[in-house]
């Protein structure tokens, strides 16, 4: 992480100084810290803590990260950078805090209804992440939460190619009895599974960025 400027010891001791500050919290923003320089201002590095996000979750979360960041040129949305990451008890993901407000607090907390203008980006970039499958299949490893979708070596892999991905969802539906008919397995798309006001950042740019992608997976349209 040669473009972190903080040593390991120091973000761990300000994830677990966070970490203390919220207990008992099951909001993700809470589980998000902003680094701080040494004069206590707010830097643009943040740390996800794996102990919220469960190891498996957050390997998954920098996977897909990198994939979309390093395998797209999007217009209407943003990825943040991913440093590395570190562990002691827990896993750390070190990654750029993208600038900007988040969509909840845009609303003023939920106080206030989105405005219509952030719908539009919001819409627009959904649109711009689905249009993206093909940039990420075969790589990525993608996993459909759910019962039928357990994240195990059969829930949730990476597919090593198109056909395996196609036979893969074949056997999931079909043990899920659901008529292969009713739900076509192409064309592929990214789904984001996951959208929330706090998740969600309008960037300087305009353009929306997205914090989390720990449940984005590909999957048929």
């Amino acid at each position: 992480m040669d473009k972190v400027p903080f040593k390991s010891a120091d973000i761990i001791k300000q994830c677990r100084d966070h970490f203390r500050a919220h207990p008992g919290t099951s909001d993700i923003m809470d589980h998000f810290v902003i680094l701080k320089d040494s004069k206590g201002n707010e830097t643009s590095f943040g740390v996800k803590i794996g102990d919220f996000f469960e190891g498996h979750v957050l390997t998954y979360d920098d996977t897909m990260m990198r994939a979309l960041k390093s395998k797209t040129k999007p217009k209407n949305f943003t990825i943040p950078t991913r440093y590395g990451t570190i562990s002691d008890e827990d896993d750390y993901l070190v990654m750029e805090n993208l600038e900007g407000k988040t969509i909840w607090e845009i609303m003023e907390n939920g106080t206030r209804e989105l405005p219509e203008s952030c719908a539009n980006k919001i819409a627009a970039a959904i649109h711009e992440l689905r249009q993206n499958s093909d940039a990420l299949t075969p790589q990525v490893h993608w996993y459909p939460q759910g019962g039928i979708f357990p994240y195990d070596n059969e829930g949730g892999r990476v597919v090593t190619n198109i056909k395996d991905f196609l036979n893969f969802m074949t056997v999931r539906f079909q043990y899920a009895g659901i008529k292969l008919d009713d739900v076509p397995l192409t064309p592929r798309v990214i789904t984001h599974g996951g959208l929330s006001p706090r998740n969600l950042k309008l960037c300087p740019d305009g353009t929306i960025g997205f914090m989390d992608l720990r449940t984005s997976f590909v999957g048929p349209t």
